[in-house]
Protein backbone atom coordinates (compact mmCIF):
# COMPACT_ATOMS: atom_id res chain seq x y z
CA UNK A 1 0.00 0.00 0.00
CA UNK A 2 2.79 2.39 0.99
CA UNK A 3 4.65 1.66 -2.26
CA UNK A 4 1.58 2.33 -4.40
CA UNK A 5 0.92 5.57 -2.57
CA UNK A 6 4.51 6.66 -3.08
CA UNK A 7 4.37 5.72 -6.79
CA UNK A 8 1.14 7.68 -7.20
CA UNK A 9 2.62 10.68 -5.41
CA UNK A 10 5.72 10.57 -7.63
CA UNK A 11 3.60 10.29 -10.77
CA UNK A 12 1.44 13.25 -9.75
CA UNK A 13 4.57 15.25 -8.94
CA UNK A 14 6.21 14.44 -12.30
CA UNK A 15 3.02 15.32 -14.18
CA UNK A 16 2.83 18.62 -12.34
CA UNK A 17 6.46 19.42 -13.09
CA UNK A 18 6.02 18.49 -16.75
CA UNK A 19 2.92 20.65 -17.05
CA UNK A 20 4.69 23.56 -15.38
CA UNK A 21 7.65 23.19 -17.75
CA UNK A 22 5.32 23.14 -20.76
CA UNK A 23 3.56 26.24 -19.49
CA UNK A 24 6.88 27.98 -18.89
CA UNK A 25 8.03 27.14 -22.43
CA UNK A 26 4.77 28.52 -23.82
CA UNK A 27 5.11 31.73 -21.81
CA UNK A 28 8.72 32.19 -22.92
CA UNK A 29 7.82 31.53 -26.53
CA UNK A 30 5.00 34.06 -26.41
CA UNK A 31 7.24 36.63 -24.69
CA UNK A 32 9.93 36.19 -27.35
CA UNK A 33 7.36 36.59 -30.12
CA UNK A 34 6.00 39.78 -28.58
CA UNK A 35 9.52 41.12 -28.04
CA UNK A 36 10.37 40.50 -31.69
CA UNK A 37 7.20 42.33 -32.73
CA UNK A 38 8.07 45.29 -30.50
CA UNK A 39 11.62 45.45 -31.85
CA UNK A 40 10.35 45.34 -35.44
CA UNK A 41 7.82 48.08 -34.70
CA UNK A 42 10.45 50.24 -33.00
CA UNK A 43 12.84 49.81 -35.92
CA UNK A 44 10.12 50.80 -38.38
CA UNK A 45 9.22 53.86 -36.31
CA UNK A 46 12.89 54.86 -36.06
CA UNK A 47 13.29 54.45 -39.81
CA UNK A 48 10.17 56.55 -40.43
CA UNK A 49 11.44 59.29 -38.10
CA UNK A 50 14.83 59.26 -39.79
CA UNK A 51 13.26 59.52 -43.25
CA UNK A 52 11.01 62.37 -42.12
CA UNK A 53 13.95 64.25 -40.57
CA UNK A 54 16.02 63.71 -43.69
CA UNK A 55 13.18 65.02 -45.87
CA UNK A 56 12.72 68.07 -43.66
CA UNK A 57 16.47 68.76 -43.73
CA UNK A 58 16.49 68.53 -47.51
CA UNK A 59 13.50 70.87 -47.74
CA UNK A 60 15.15 73.34 -45.38
CA UNK A 61 18.38 73.19 -47.36
CA UNK A 62 16.51 73.72 -50.62
CA UNK A 63 14.58 76.69 -49.19
CA UNK A 64 17.82 78.21 -47.93
CA UNK A 65 19.43 77.82 -51.33
CA UNK A 66 16.39 79.34 -53.01
CA UNK A 67 16.54 82.39 -50.76
CA UNK A 68 20.17 82.97 -51.62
Amino acid sequence: MQTKLQELTERIYKEGVNKANEEAEHILSEAKRKAEELVAKARKEADDIFKKAEKEANTLQQNSLNEL
